[in-house]
């Protein structure tokens, strides 16, 4: 009896070196010390009759060991329960089943894994827990297992709408964080992620904020109330930018507007841009100060936007220069099919005719376009310089 003790302290040895090596561990001298008693016990004893020796548990006993040797969890598993069948009340052989059935598990999650079949692996730890008691090593796999699982699905969702979407499910992979940040390639990669995302969502605000602002210069030109709108969502997405910052300032002191006519010789496309479409649409609010510097410094330059047209017809008009008022005013109608009415009176008004001439016959055409109008009008400065 004291020999198949023997086998099992033999085996259990094997079994807790190969599936935990860590938290088991005979130093040599005290396991021969073990063995050494063990024999001496059972050669001592008085008693010649000994019971028959069971040579099939001692070839599972050795298969089993075999299997650990290998690494062959499988095999342990097979090897043990055919023990366990035999000694249906010994405590060493079914825990020792119990390791190794973890083992088992365990390398062929790995192994699945390995294979980039992270939805496998869920499954197969999801069952081993479901039919077997779930011991702390499957609980811990599988909190790894559902983790590497969201991170697959991130990368598997990919290329996503928009970054807000991309955030939101690089979110859901953080919630594992305590399990992911163990590895340091992990790490590495959520700091190159997020810093893509940044990158992707700062020129996302680009474009958003190009689009609105396009909109914007489109209901400066047309005169239309709807451009507050845009200003106030340019400034939530992007503070900074010239034109709500510019406008922000011109609203506290009209004069601002000029500060950076003063300061730079040549304007940036975003501050001309800006300039121009705060200059339109607060015409009626510029100081003659401000009027001036923008004709000196303004006027000469290409225009950065729509509104840049119908300024420079305003400054021409202010200026005394009915026939480039009137061609700036015709450029503005090849951008945009609305114009507001106020608009083309002052033109007329100010910079070709006075009041009075527009009751003369030549001018009370039925429904004349506007393109009509400023058509007949080149004309006729064209004809009486």
């Amino acid at each position: 009896m004291l020999l198949y003790y023997f086998e099992y302290v033999i085996l259990w040895v094997q079994v807790m070196r190969i599936a935990n090596p860590i938290t088991f561990f005979i130093p040599v001298p005290r396991l021969t010390m073990l063995v050494a008693a063990t024999v001496l016990l059972a050669t001592g004893c008085g008693d010649t009759d000994e019971p028959e020796y069971n040579h099939v548990r001692t070839q599972i006993v050795s298969d089993a060991f075999e299997a650990f040797d290998k690494d062959d969890p499988q095999a342990a598993v097979t090897a043990l329960n055919r023990l366990a069948g035999i000694s249906e009340e010994d405590f060493f052989i079914h825990r020792a089943l119990r390791r190794a059935y973890t083992r088992d598990v365990v390398k062929t999650t790995n192994a699945r894994l390995a294979a980039g079949d992270v939805t496998a692996a869920e499954k197969l730890i999801s069952q081993a827990i479901n039919t077997h008691s779930a011991s702390p090593a499957l609980i811990e796999a599988s909190k790894t297992v559902t983790a590497l699982a969201a991170l697959d699905h991130y990368l598997e969702s990919r290329p996503y709408e928009n970054v807000a979407a991309a955030k939101a499910s690089l979110a859901e992979v953080e919630r594992y964080r305590n399990i992911l940040h163990r590895a340091d390639s992990y790490v590495a990669w959520l700091d190159r992620e997020e810093a893509r995302l940044a990158k992707a969502r700062k020129k996302e605000i680009q474009a958003a904020v190009a689009t609105l602002i396009e909109q914007c210069d489109q209901l400066i030109v047309a005169g239309h109330a709807g451009a507050e709108l845009h200003f106030r969502d340019i400034a939530s997405l992007d503070p900074d930018h010239p034109l709500p910052r510019l406008r922000r300032d011109f609203l506290t002191n009209s004069e601002a507007l000029a500060e950076p006519l003063d300061t730079e010789t040549t304007l940036s496309r975003p501050i001309q841009q800006a300039v121009e479409m705060i200059a339109c649409k607060y015409w009626n609010q510029l100081p003659n100060s401000v009027i001036k510097k923008l004709y000196k410094n303004v006027y000469p330059a290409p225009s950065a936007s729509m509104s840049g047209s119908k300024l420079k017809a305003r400054l021409a008009a202010a200026a005394g220069k009915p026939a480039e008022a009137l061609e700036y005013a015709r450029q503005t109608l090849r951008h945009s099919s609305e114009i507001d009415d106020s608009f083309v009176a002052e033109i007329m008004t100010s910079a070709v005719l006075d009041k009075k001439q527009f009751t003369a016959r030549p001018w009370r055409v039925p429904f004349p376009t506007v393109g009509d109008l400023l058509n007949q009008l080149i004309q006729i400065r064209q004809q009486n310089p």
